[in-house]
C-alpha cells in the first residue's frame, strides 16, 4: 500500500511520581512510486522520560559549607551552606514531544539521498533551582527545545565499496541549563542557554573500498563537529557571563585502516591496522573554566593519535 497509518498509546506506571503516564504516538509512512524508489514518513509522539535516580539522591546526601577568603587571608562574608531539598509532593514526570519528517531516495541504480527534520519539545523538566537560603530545590519548570535538520548521501560500488557523507545542523537549548551538584557547584541561579551537547555543525563521512595492491581493503571514518560549550565561573563558584557561552575548540577526527584477508590451515583469517585520529588533531575534554586561576582556558585530555591492530577469524571450512 502507498500510504500506512500507524496509531498507538503506552501507559506506564511511575512508582518515584505515583502516576499514571499515557503516552499517544502517531505515524505515517508513504511510498508514492509502485518501485518503492522514494519513501516519506512522519511521526509524532508524547514521551515520558525515565526519572534519573541521581537527581532524586542528592535530596539524601549531605550539605555543603562553602567560607570565602581575600588574599590575605580575611573571610568575606557568611559561610554558604548548599543542600538539596526534594519536595514530598507536586513533582509530575518529565516528558517530550517528538516529531519527525523524513525522505528517503534512489536516485541511481545504486545512490541513495535522503533528508530528515527532528523536533524534540521537552517539559515539565526537572532541575535544581537556587533559593535565597543557599539551598537547592527540584522544581519542574525546565524546557529544553532540540531542532536539526539533518541530510545524507549514500553510494555503493559494488558489495566491498561504499561512500557515506551526512551533514547535521542543530540546536539544543534550556531555559534551566545549569545541574549544581555537591561536588560541582553553580552559586548563582538558573540561566538558559545551549546544553552542554550543543553541537551546531556536525560532519560524518565513512567508506571503504578494495585496494590495487596486495588485495587490501581500505576504511576511513571522519568526524567533525563544532565545540560543545561551557560556563565561566569565579573563585566563588559565581557565573562569569552567561551559561555556557564558551566553547571547546573545534573536534576534527580521521581514522584509517587497512584489511588483509588470508587462508591459514583451511581458515580465512582478516589481520587490519587502523589509525585513529590520524593527524593528531587537537580533541580536548576538560578545561580550566576559573576565570581567576592562574590557568584559565587551559583546555587538556582527548585522544592523540593511536594505532592498533587486529585478527579475527572470518569463516572455518
Amino acid at each position: 500500500r502507498q500510504i500506512v497509518f500507524s496509531v498507538g498509546i503506552r501507559a506506564d506506571w511511575d512508582r518515584l511520581i505515583q502516576d499514571v503516564l499515557v503516552q499517544p504516538r502517531l505515524a505515517m509512512n508513504w511510498v508514492p512510486a509502485g518501485d518503492g524508489r522514494m519513501k516519506f514518513t512522519v511521526t509524532w509522539g508524547e514521551h515520558y522520560q525515565p526519572v534519573n535516580l541521581t537527581l532524586f539522591g542528592q535530596g539524601s546526601d549531605q550539605s555543603r559549607i562553602d567560607a570565602f577568603f581575600n588574599s590575605s587571608g580575611m573571610a568575606q562574608g557568611a559561610p554558604v551552606v548548599s543542600a538539596f531539598l526534594i519536595p514530598t509532593t507536586g513533582l509530575t514526570q518529565q516528558r517530550s514531544f517528538n516529531t519527525t519528517v523524513q525522505w528517503d531516495e534512489r536516485i541511481l541504480k545504486q545512490t541513495y539521498v535522503g533528508a530528515a527534520y527532528i523536533l524534540r519539545d521537552g517539559r515539565d523538566g526537572l532541575a535544581w533551582e537556587s533559593l535565597p537560603s543557599g539551598a537547592f530545590i527540584l522544581r519542574n519548570h525546565r524546557e529544553d527545545r532540540f531542532e536539526s535538520g539533518e541530510i545524507w548521501l549514500r553510494h555503493t560500488f559494488n558489495e566491498r565499496a561504499e561512500i557515506f557523507f551526512n551533514y547535521v545542523r542543530s540546536s539544543a537549548t534550556s531555559n534551566q541549563v545549569l545541574d549544581p551538584t555537591l561536588t560541582s557547584l553553580f552559586l548563582s541561579p538558573q540561566q538558559q542557554g545551549p546544553l552542554l551537547w550543543d553541537a551546531p555543525n556536525r560532519i560524518i563521512s565513512r567508506g571503504w573500498s578494495p585496494l590495487p595492491i596486495w588485495q587490501l581493503l581500505g576504511s576511513y571514518f571522519a568526524e567533525y563537529h563544532t565545540g560543545f560549550p561551557f560556563s565561566v565561573v569565579n573563585d566563588q563558584q559565581q557565573l562569569v557571563g552567561g551559561a555556557n557561552t564558551r566553547r571547546f575548540p573545534t573536534y576534527f577526527s580521521l581514522n584509517l585502516g587497512l584489511e588483509k584477508r588470508f587462508y591459514f590451515h583451511k581458515h580465512e583469517w582478516a589481520i587490519r591496522v587502523s589509525s585513529n585520529n590520524i593527524t593528531g588533531h587537537n580533541n580536548p575534554i576538560a578545561v580550566v573554566n576559573n576565570i581567576d586561576a592562574p590557568d584559565f582556558l587551559t583546555f587538556s585530555g582527548g585522544h592523540d593519535r593511536s594505532f592498533t591492530a587486529r585478527l579475527r577469524l572470518v569463516t572455518q571450512h
